[in-house]
This record gives C-alpha cells, structure tokens and sequence, in this order.
C-alpha cells in the first residue's frame, strides 16, 4: 500500500529514483485569480481554527484552490478520493487526489492515464506526504507503460504547497514552499501552468503511443 511508505530514501533505495531538489517551477505564471475566490479563501481562512481538522483544511483550502486552477483545462479529468490504482500489493491504494488525461469530447466518468498527484501532508508530516506521492507516482508510471514525459507530484497541508516532477527515474522537488494564505496568486498560478505543462507533455508521447485500455 503506498501508506506504508513512510521515507522518500526507502523508495529511492527500491525503486532506484534519483532524488533532486532545485528550481523546477516556471517564473512565467499567467492565470490570475478572481476577486470572489479572493473573498472566498478570506472567509475560509476566517473560519480556519486553530487545530482544524484535515477534512476541514482539505474543505476549505486544498479542494476549492484544484478547482479554481482546473476550470480551463478540459483535458484533464478529477478524481477525489475515489478512484483506486493498482500495480502490486505495494503500489496500490486511492490518491488522494488523481488528475488523469480526458479527450474533451469523452464523459468524465472513464479513466485514462493518470498524469498528476495530489498528497495531503497528513499531520503536517511533509516527508510521509511525499513519499506517498512519490509511490503513487510511480504506480502512474507503470500503468501508462511509459516515463519519458513527465508527471507531477504535489504536496499539501492546506495552507503550504510543494512540488516536485518524476521523470524516467529522477524526481525533482521544487526548493520553495509556497504558502496559500500569504500568496495565492502564486499557487493558483503554479498550478495552471502544471496542468498546461503536463497535457502538452504527454500530447507528444502519445502520438506514437496506444493509450492505456479504460478502466471501465
């Protein structure tokens, strides 16, 4: 199960991953926010309380800032908490969050390949939180049949947000974390420019690829 991932080292070891950590992210972000989600995430964090729960963080923070990011980008399908990967006993379990590929013209009820993660950091616990990601990535990996284009990891407790990239077999973590209460135009921006990156990415793959049998 990917929850028994506990070390991004113990993975690194039995999967043979070069673990990296620079400047990954684009400095040319162009989405900008909305004023309603500006008032939105001010009210959210008006009724953030001090030990809030992780429900709660995933409620007000983590799920409604997916959302607003993911609005123009048709190709790339949600699944929260929902849908299980299976490799083996050991890469298996439900991502928290799955961005998987969606033709636009497709139902968002199938499943196709699954590009991009999002891991809750769970107690705040940012190394657990990764090395889960970095499971589930390479689950992804192994079920697209290819890892020459990259897949996107991210990490959250809600309010901090990391990233990081697993391609062939280096992942590379972002060496900023980046806080959504301090600067949300940021992350929103962070995350469009992800999604863009990852659809273009895996567009020139597959033009010489089968894509991965639906799942249903």
């Amino acid at each position: 199960m990917f929850s028994n991932f506990t070390s991004l080292q113990e993975i690194s070891d039995k999967y043979n991953i070069e673990l990296r950590k620079e400047k990954l992210l684009s400095e040319n972000l162009s989405m900008q926010i909305s004023e309603y989600f500006i008032e939105e995430l001010k009210f959210s964090f008006s009724l953030k309380k001090i030990n809030v729960s992780e429900y709660a963080l995933c409620e007000y923070f983590i799920s409604p800032t997916i959302r607003f990011a993911l609005k123009r980008h048709k190709k790339l399908n949600l699944w929260s908490h929902e849908y299980k990967l299976f490799v083996d006993e050991e890469l298996s379990g439900t991502p928290d969050y799955l961005f998987s590929f969606k033709n636009e013209r497709e139902s968002y009820m199938k499943f196709r390949n699954p590009l991009l993660i999002t891991a809750e950091a769970k107690r705040d616990n940012f190394e657990e939180c990764w090395s889960q990601c970095l499971a589930e990535l390479i689950a992804c990996q192994k079920i697209n049949g290819g890892t020459e284009f990259p897949l996107y990891g991210i990490a959250t407790n809600g309010i901090l947000w990391e990233f990081a990239k697993l391609q062939d077999n280096i992942f590379t973590q972002d060496e900023i974390s980046y806080s959504l209460s301090q600067n949300p135009q940021k992350i929103v921006g962070i995350l469009d420019w992800i999604f863009t990156d990852v659809i273009e990415e895996f567009e020139k793959w597959k033009t010489c690829q089968v894509l991965v049998p639906d799942r249903f």
